[in-house]
């Protein structure tokens, strides 16, 4: 794969495999990807050339296990990673209106670098990882069907960019020694379990039901930083030195809900039939944030909000 102005070469690559490891009872499917863009920016401040190279890879892997003709359980893992050299975004110094008649908002950007160029004092990398695994059990018990749906994933998301322009020439009057650099970052993630279990009655019957419970457990982090640097890219001392730099704060989030619901069907006829059902969650919402006292820090310290709410619903 080749892209005008990179200065290296990418590839794409994908394997998958389907492989029955018992007759009837057991198999497995098996797949990996990945792909490298190269990068095609220049970056004038630095210097440094196809700053923008990105890769992306990952794999799958399923299986399926029938035991018995009551039984059965999939089971499914995942995995993907994204890493962001460097974003692509064109840069330039303002932008004006352009006039269009049918009342649209237009702008057209005005000096803009040349093309694949960018000037900045810091990079923009990205970089993300994502990890799912999941567990379906369904069980023919007899006067009912049983099915558990288990889940669990984890996310973490790396994102940082260059505020120079921004904040660089006020760092004098927030504790500076004078105009500087300033790089943003961000570090954020979910993890989530969920849980939920399902009674049904064989299909087919005159009246069919279904009853089940559900609960989620969330577990969210969001970390951010603005740091300051001299020209020269040491970090700058005093006031405005990190850590906390000019602005710290950590916002951390769990949320938890819990569930119970039913519904039933009456089949009158082959033609004509009744149906009603009801469910009742319950979720509650916790927030323990903490901002470091800091220059662009407005309220500081730790600050606590939570929620509750119960809701019943039916058809």
């Amino acid at each position: 794969m080749t892209i005008d102005g990179a200065g290296n070469l990418g590839y794409t690559y994908r394997a998958r495999v389907n492989a029955p490891v018992i007759d009837d009872v057991l198999g497995v499917s098996l797949s990996v990807f990945g792909k490298t863009t190269p990068g095609y920016m220049t970056n004038e401040y630095s210097g440094l050339r196809d700053t923008n190279k990105n890769r992306q890879y990952g794999a799958r892997i399923a299986a399926l296990w029938t035991p018995s003709s009551e039984l059965s359980v999939k089971l499914t893992a995942l995995t993907q990673t994204i890493e962001v050299d460097d974003l692509a975004l064109r840069q330039f110094a303002n932008s004006t209106a352009v006039a269009n008649k049918d009342g649209a908002v237009i702008v057209a950007p005005t000096a803009p670098l040349p093309a694949f160029t960018e000037n900045v004092a810091f990079l923009a990398p990205f970089n993300q990882r994502t990890n799912f695994f999941a567990a379906t059990v369904d069980w023919n018990a007899g006067p009912f069907d049983v099915v558990s749906a288990t889940a669990w994933s984890s996310q973490r998301t790396f994102y940082a960019m260059d505020t120079t322009p921004q904040l660089g020439t006020i760092l004098q009057y927030l504790g500076g020694t004078g105009p500087g650099l300033v790089q943003f970052g961000t570090t954020f993630g979910l993890d989530k379990f969920s849980q939920e279990f399902r009674l049904m009655s064989p299909q087919g019957d005159a009246v069919e039901w279904l009853v089940g419970t559900f609960v989620t457990h969330e577990n969210s982090s969001n970390f951010q930083y603005y740091k300051a640097f001299n020209p020269d890219f040491t970090p700058m001392t005093g006031p405005l030195a990190y850590p906390p730099g000019l602005l710290l704060v950590n916002l951390p989030d769990i949320y938890d809900e819990y569930a119970a619901f039913g519904d039933l069907t009456w089949k009158v006829t082959d033609a004509f039939s009744l149906s009603g059902g009801a469910r009742y969650s319950h979720n509650d919402q916790d927030l323990n944030w903490y901002v470091a006292p800091g220059p662009l820090g407005l309220v500081t310290g730790n600050l606590h909000f939570g929620s509750h709410e119960g809701v019943f619903t039916w058809m």
